[in-house]
């Protein structure tokens, strides 16, 4: 019988699932209150739903909005920012980091953390 394909396989409707991808983001410098770090978003026009404020000791981080920091906190988020970009994605992976495009999530990761490598 094959209703058990039915009740547990692909039934189609897999866009209510969303994808979700590791993201690196940087943080600017330290903001006393949570209120403080996140006009630094409304200032640096970060919209809500990037605006990751991660507090550490008394400290409060608003993403800093640069491609580059020494301080930053990696999240998971929802994927594809740049749809339509087939294998464009390999190349935005740091090799020099040991970062490798995965095939698995469509993300960026350390190779042993990959579940199946792009080759």
């Amino acid at each position: 019988s094959s209703g058990i394909n039915a009740e547990y396989g692909n039934d189609g409707d897999d866009d209510g699932d969303q994808k979700l991808c590791l993201h690196k983001i940087n943080l600017g410098s330290c903001s006393n209150t949570k209120a403080a770090a996140k006009k630094i978003c409304e200032d640096k026009n970060i919209s809500e739903e990037e605006c990751v404020i991660t507090k550490v000791k008394k400290c409060f981080y608003a993403p800093s909005g640069k491609d580059s920091g020494k301080n930053f906190v990696e999240v998971m988020m929802p994927c594809g920012d740049d749809s339509g970009d087939e294998g464009g994605d390999e190349e935005k992976c740091d090799a020099g980091a040991g970062l490798v495009l995965c095939s698995d999530c469509n993300c960026c990761k350390h190779e042993h953390m990959c579940y199946e490598r792009v080759m």
